[in-house]
């Protein structure tokens, strides 16, 4: 019976794989979109992908050997660090300084700009490890990353990956939003989905701290979804359709989320499914930043919802 048992489970090992074939790789697809002026992000793309790739085995990792501890230190935000936010850190940096292509990093976890090659064409922000004190209960986490051409300071690119159940990586690239999958048993992200679109949706996640969110929650019919890590609550709306919003509190004044590395991207990745992102009444992409870690509101969804929320904001 044992021996039978082997052999069905191999059998369908042998089928999951095959299934695998028709399916392509992020690097191909990446590379089977090329031929425009900003092929020249490839390699950036590609080193997003690999360290999440690594990232994602750290996370797996840090329960048995202790890297969801607490430090003693803080990041410039006055946040506390734990190890794995300082390696995820780590993992990008040495991945992304190793490109010509690259003039100069933003990292959350870096206090300053880091300057790379003078004949780099790009600016390359990101978040390595969102939501990262979700790990010790086991909750959602994420990275996210914004490529900026360095004379314009315009994104071109965004991308995130989900670390849950299983590992999403989402990318905006040419105006297209695509998924990929991680694929244990190849080591490789899989496109499982392509060119998607918002869709309409009911799903509400919101710190309620702000008191006007509550208000607009309570008015309209809605399930509330709210996660703490804004990689799980975009990965949500992006699917389900829906409203995030992260209005100013008492102690974020001007907001929370950091416009370079976290409300950019994430809208440019909204905005190219056919939603919108909004401080309150500005389109996000079209805001300028005068601080690298500059913090702002954030509304994102189907244009529905965020139609909504315009007139509950005029009213108000």
């Amino acid at each position: 019976m044992k021996f039978l048992l082997l052999i069905i489970s191999i059998m369908s090992l042998k089928t999951s794989v095959m299934s695998l074939k028709p399916y392509i790789s992020f690097k191909k697809h990446i590379l089977d979109k090329s031929n425009n002026k900003y092929d020249s992000i490839i390699p950036i793309l590609n080193a997003f992908e690999k360290s999440c790739r690594r990232i994602n085995k750290v996370i797996k990792c840090s329960v048995f050997n202790d890297l969801n501890k607490e430090l003693n230190i803080t990041n410039v935000h006055n946040e506390k660090q734990i190890k794995v936010d300082i390696l995820s850190n780590n993992i990008m940096k040495k991945l992304l300084l190793n490109l010509e292509c690259v003039n100069s990093i933003i990292s959350e976890e870096e206090e300053h700009i880091c300057y790379n090659s003078e004949d780099g064409k790009y600016i390359v922000a990101f978040d390595p490890l969102d939501g990262s004190s979700n790990i010790k209960s086991n909750l959602p986490t994420g990275t996210i990353i914004g490529i900026y051409t360095k004379n314009s300071n315009k994104i071109i690119a965004a991308g995130y990956c989900l670390y849950s159940s299983s590992v999403s990586l989402v990318l905006s690239y040419k105006n297209s939003v695509d998924m990929f999958t991680y694929d244990d048993r190849s080591n490789n992200f899989i496109l499982t989905k392509s060119n998607m679109k918002i869709p309409n949706g009911n799903t509400y996640s919101f710190n309620l701290e702000n008191l006007k969110l509550n208000d607009f929650r309570s008015n309209n019919k809605n399930s509330f979804r709210y996660t703490g890590a804004l990689v799980a609550d975009a990965h949500n709306i992006l699917i389900n359709g829906g409203l995030f919003g992260y209005l100013s509190t008492q102690i974020h004044k001007n907001g929370k989320l950091r416009l370079l590395y976290e409300a950019k991207p994430i809208s440019k990745i909204i905005t190219d499914a056919g939603g919108s992102a909004i401080d309150s009444n500005r389109n996000i992409l079209d805001i300028p930043f005068t601080d690298i870690h500059q913090r702002i509101p954030l509304f994102f969804g189907n244009d529905e919802e965020i139609n909504k929320l315009r007139s509950f904001i005029l009213i108000s």
